[in-house]
Formats: C-alpha cells, structure tokens, sequence
C-alpha cells in the first residue's frame, strides 16, 4: 500500500511538471504571439503614419504652390496698376501745365484786348 501511494504520489509529480511545463509552453507561446501581434500593428500604424504625414505634406506644398502663384498675381498686378498710376500722374502733370499756359495766354489775351480797346477808345476820340 505504501508502494502505491508512492508511485501514485510520483505519478501526480511527473503529471503536475508536465502541466506545469505544458503551462509555461503555452504561455510561452501566448507571449510570442502577442509580441508578433504588438510588432504588426506597430508596423501598420507606423505605415499609417508615413502616408498620412506625405499626403499632408502633399497637400502643404501643393497649397505653397497656390498660394506663391496668386501672391505672384496680385504682384504683377500691384505693379501694373503702379505704372498706370504712375502714367496717369504724367498725363495730369501735362494737363496742369497746359491748362497753366492756357491761363496764362488768357490772361495775356485779356491785357492784349483791353490795350487794344483803350487803343481804340483813343482813336475814336481823335
């Protein structure tokens, strides 16, 4: 009897060491697993990533583009709306002058005309 309660004492031993080491094989295995798990999904998020950052970073540069090339055309714009300014200020500039000697041979047309009349007025006198 004690014979048997020894071997059956040994069995369950080599049983609990061999669940025990069916334990640590599947937590073992669990664990790899899950790492391989962790790595793929970091993995992916990482590719997720990089595509979301390039197509943002797309989407930047091509809205540079745009926005240099309307800044671009409101410059040129700017520059020709300065020159016709600057054209538009020449000809008042002109029209000033000529309307001054406009004035001017008035003014002198007015003396030539009153002289001419007091001239006048002295020879109906005579």
């Amino acid at each position: 009897e004690k014979r048997a309660e020894a071997e059956e004492a040994r069995l369950r031993a080599e049983a609990d060491a061999a669940l025990q080491q069916r334990e640590a094989a599947l937590f073992e295995e669990a664990a790899t697993k899950l790492a391989a798990r962790e790595n793929a999904l970091r993995a992916e998020a990482e590719r997720t990533l990089a595509a979301a950052v390039g197509e943002l970073q797309q989407k930047a540069e091509a809205t540079e583009r745009e926005l240099r090339a309307e800044l671009d055309r409101v410059n040129k714009l700017a520059n020709e709306r300065s020159q016709e300014l600057g054209a538009l200020r020449a000809e008042e500039r002109k029209l000033q002058e000529a309307l001054q000697k406009a004035g001017q041979a008035l003014e002198a047309s007015r003396k030539e005309a009153a002289a001419a009349d007091k001239s006048h007025e002295a020879a109906l006198k005579e």
